[in-house]
């Protein structure tokens, strides 16, 4: 008798040789359609378990980290020394380097996932486009649409997860700050900072949307004069050549300014937290007595909210200009919802007269396995 690696090589060479040169017109794809449920599609490709995976693996890093700061600052704030608690405290700090890594592999599974996600569906959006929706825009308004849906892509997924992260580290840090010295002190101060955030945060969205625009028609501009720089040689006077590009150059000045501002305004209402802190931190004591490892448990709060809202600054700057790249995104994105063309693509459900040799109530198909299979579009 025949050993079973003998008869799966013999059957693979038969398969081989009878199946080898057939042609199967037609197919069904059985992965979601790019113009799916978004929710559906994050779903199929697991992200929301990854996330699950990146908030553990921080949570993690942030218990740890706080454990260390605790160690490290009851003997410090104590004036005593033991080597039993460094030790403790290196342990520690050990500890979070395997978090880290799981935290960096989830945020790589998470990009890669969703920037499949957004890249098929985008296409499917350009391919479902009609003709008279995109014939009035020139070269330069596709190519400001192109590195749109890049900067869309590419800051969507960075600024989305460090402003979520940032979140999370304020509601550790409050929650720290609430178990230390002087909790009442400081959360007042963290709340109101975090309002004076949120309505700076505003302004500088609005800033960065009127800027966005000048930049998008300055593009446009740009690549349209470039296009017609021959035609401009040889009908328009030269003593007009610029005129107009003074007066777009100084239309593109001004919004970079006013977004400027409110940027700056920004990131100094973050660092502003590090002076109203430490002021704070000097009334606590004048006032009163805390223990060592109160006091630890403050500092360790106040540190970590500095580092929350400067991480947060980040995440909104990056949103905000995620919002305004969205408007000429925001077209591909909902064309790809739109039913394919006739003719175009496989068909996404078995015909009529396929699906009725199989009724609901008979057993699937058995599954095929297929090897070296070439697809390619019909002639």
């Amino acid at each position: 008798m025949c050993r079973p690696e003998q008869r799966a090589r013999a059957r693979h060479t038969l398969l081989a040789t009878l199946l080898g040169t057939t042609v199967q017109r037609g197919g069904w794809v059985l992965r979601l359609p790019p113009g799916a449920s978004l929710y559906q599609q994050l779903k199929t490709a697991q992200v929301p378990r990854w996330l699950g995976l990146l908030l553990t693996s921080y949570a993690a890093q942030l218990g740890l980290g706080v454990g260390a700061w605790w160690l490290i600052g009851r003997d410090a704030l104590a004036g005593e020394f033991s080597w039993a608690w460094l030790w403790a405290w290196m342990l520690l700090l050990l500890t979070t380097i395997p978090f880290q890594l799981l935290g960096s592999l989830a945020q790589r599974q998470i990009a890669v996932r969703i920037g499949e996600i957004f890249k098929s569906r985008l296409l499917q959006g350009a391919l479902n486009l009609h003709p008279e929706e995109v014939r009035h825009q020139g070269a330069g308004h596709l190519l400001g649409r192109v590195l749109a849906a890049d900067l869309v892509e590419q800051v969507t997924l960075a600024g989305g997860l460090i402003t979520l992260l940032a979140l999370f580290q304020i509601g550790a840090a409050a929650v720290i700050l609430s178990l230390g010295a002087g909790s009442w002190l400081f959360l007042a101060l963290l709340g109101v900072l975090l309002l004076l955030l949120a309505v700076t945060s505003w302004q500088y969205s609005h800033a960065n949307a009127v800027f966005t625009a000048s930049h998008r028609a300055t593009t446009a501009d740009l690549v349209e004069r470039m296009v017609g720089h021959r035609t401009r040689l040889a009908q328009e006077d030269p003593f007009h050549w610029h005129t107009e590009e003074d007066w777009v150059l100084a239309h593109y000045v001004q919004p970079q300014r006013r977004e400027d501002r409110a940027g700056n305004r920004l990131g100094l209402l973050a660092r502003s937290w590090v002076g109203a802190s430490l002021a704070g931190f000097v009334v606590l004591l004048a006032g009163q007595a805390p223990g060592p490892a109160q006091l630890a448990i403050a500092l360790g709060g106040m540190l970590l909210a500095w580092q929350a809202l400067d991480t947060l600054t980040t995440g909104i700057q990056s949103l905000a200009r995620v919002r305004s790249a969205w408007q000429e995104v925001q077209l591909l994105f909902a064309a790809a919802q739109r039913p394919t063309a006739t003719g175009v693509g496989l068909p996404t459900a078995p015909p009529a007269d396929r699906a009725e040799q199989y009724p609901a109530e008979s057993a699937p198909p058995p599954l095929l396995s297929a090897e070296a299979v070439v697809f390619r579009y019909s002639d």
